[in-house]
């Protein structure tokens, strides 16, 4: 008896021990690769879609592009990983620094939140391109954007603003005249010609005011 008891207890261990074997790999299996979707072209379905910056080194080459970013965006909408998979070169370290930054509304499936991935694409110009019409020597320093106006923004109005600036002997702004571009860009691109900074212009050891033309291009 004795030794039918001990056979049938060591039958039953076994039989517990494939059983918690068992559970083991089903909860593994249920804990396998979370649920990711494809949200495509993701730019419109962001809350939060900051630009990235324009490098110097892409102006002083007047490099212009799109350029696509592959991200993953948790299930809180937080960009989680930004690879630029297309586009210029000067433009891809910005452009995923500016995707890492994205916000978007959190994807669900049946109801439940869920990771995604897509892409964001950027579309880079140059903010603004500058000539010197009368001056031997003065270069800009600064060109700060101009603040994209709403009513503009809510119209979809882009394009260019020329604006002729003189600057004085410190190559500081001290005039701005608008001379070509839609009316409800021209302010904006008048304040920011203003704040403009440039290297002073001298004739032999004279430092003089000079004039030169900004063009703001303004793209939503």
């Amino acid at each position: 008896m004795r030794k039918i008891s001990l056979i049938l207890s060591i039958f039953f261990l076994l039989i517990s021990f494939q059983n918690v074997s068992a559970q083991k790999k089903s909860t593994k299996k249920k804990k396998a690769k979370p649920t990711i979707i494809s949200c495509g072209v993701c730019n419109q379905k962001a809350i939060y879609l900051p630009k990235p910056e324009y490098p110097k080194a892409a102006r002083s080459v007047r490099a212009s592009g799109n350029v696509v970013v592959l991200v993953t965006i948790d299930e809180k909408g937080n960009v989680e990983t930004a690879k630029a998979i297309t586009g210029h070169i000067l433009f891809r370290a910005t452009s995923e620094k500016a995707a890492l930054k994205a916000k978007f509304e959190p994807f669900t499936l049946s109801g439940k939140p869920v990771k995604a991935v897509g892409n964001i694409v950027y579309k880079l110009n140059e903010d603004f391109q500058y000539f010197c019409s009368d001056c031997p020597v003065g270069k800009i320093i600064s060109a700060p954007k101009p603040v994209y106006p709403r009513r503009a923004r809510k119209a979809k109005i882009t394009g260019e603003v020329t604006v002729q600036v003189l600057v004085n002997e410190q190559g500081d702004v001290v005039s701005a005249k608008v001379l070509s571009g839609h009316r409800l860009l021209r302010k904006a691109a008048e304040n920011a010609a203003y704040k403009a900074k440039f290297t002073p212009a001298r004739m032999g050891e004279n430092p003089i005011k000079f004039r030169a033309i900004i063009r703001y291009n303004f793209q939503p």
